[in-house]
């Protein structure tokens, strides 16, 4: 299963564990995309905050997946692919500021991606607060030069 076919499940996965229909990510009023769903389970109302899950969705494929962007945009139900760079920001705000609204839907997707095979690089530490992400970041020893390699002498500049 390529990574596309991985961000499809996901997004499928996540719409099922939420009880809505992924066309609803895409779903407009007046122009504006829907930001919450409600539903009823057992007499108990239920809100899905949509703009949230949709941020969280496009934010994690983003982050960790290799698909495009222009083709992460439309699938979390967004017009096209400019939006990305927005959310990307706002995301990152909101988990560093550990966002109430945001966060649980950020756990969701990490979880339920995690179910599904997909890898990333999230580290939830002890503190209930704190969530670091690390990325694979070459090791600087590995990028500097050192004495095994040869130098290109250069001519002087009076020459």
């Amino acid at each position: 299963m390529n990574n596309r076919e991985k961000a499809e499940l996901l997004i499928e996965k996540v719409c099922d564990y939420y009880k809505i229909k992924k066309s609803f990510l895409g779903l407009s009023l007046n122009s504006r995309l829907i930001r919450l769903y409600t539903y009823y389970e057992n007499k108990k109302r239920i809100k899905v905050d949509v703009a949230s899950l949709r941020m969280a969705l496009s934010f994690y494929l983003t982050k960790y997946t290799d698909v495009p962007t222009s083709l992460i945009g439309p699938m979390c139900g967004y017009a096209d692919h400019t939006t990305i760079v927005y959310v990307k920001q706002k995301a990152t705000n909101y988990i560093s500021q550990y966002d109430e609204r945001f966060i649980p839907y950020w756990m969701k997707v990490n979880e339920i991606a995690t179910q599904i095979g997909m890898t990333t690089n999230l580290v939830r530490l002890s503190q209930p607060k704190v969530i670091h992400m690390v990325s694979n970041v070459k090791d600087r020893k590995s990028t500097r030069l050192n004495s095994s390699h040869s130098q290109q002498s250069r001519m002087p500049s009076s020459a």
